[in-house]
């Protein structure tokens, strides 16, 4: 008895060729953000900043995709939140942890 492609774990090619257009369209879109999200810095940044640039762009795609997935992107918005906090380009500061505060 064979086991049927679709539960053998080997992709279909249609799967394969699918796969290759989503990360092809999130490459795209990831540029694009980064290209924006460099505007909104104001200045030039420097090599961090634009390797934190690049990687806010990436998990902001990543998330926006397991979102339309109907899926979690808990991990995906913590990222992007603490990169933005360290970029300094949110208005919010850090929140306090349970460890941070001190009883009174």
């Amino acid at each position: 008895m064979t086991i049927p492609k679709a539960f053998s774990g080997q992709q279909t090619p249609a799967g394969a060729k699918r796969m290759r257009d989503n990360a092809e369209t999130d490459r795209l879109a990831a540029l694009a953000l980064e290209a924006e999200l460099v505007a909104t810095f104001g200045r030039v940044p420097s090599r961090l900043q634009q390797a934190a640039l690049e990687l806010l762009s990436v998990t902001l795609v990543r998330s926006r995709r397991l979102r339309a997935a109907g899926r979690q992107d808990h991990d995906e918005r913590v990222l992007a939140e603490r990169l933005l906090q360290r970029l300094g380009l949110t208005d919010t500061a850090p929140a306090e942890t349970a460890k941070d505060v001190v009883p009174a």
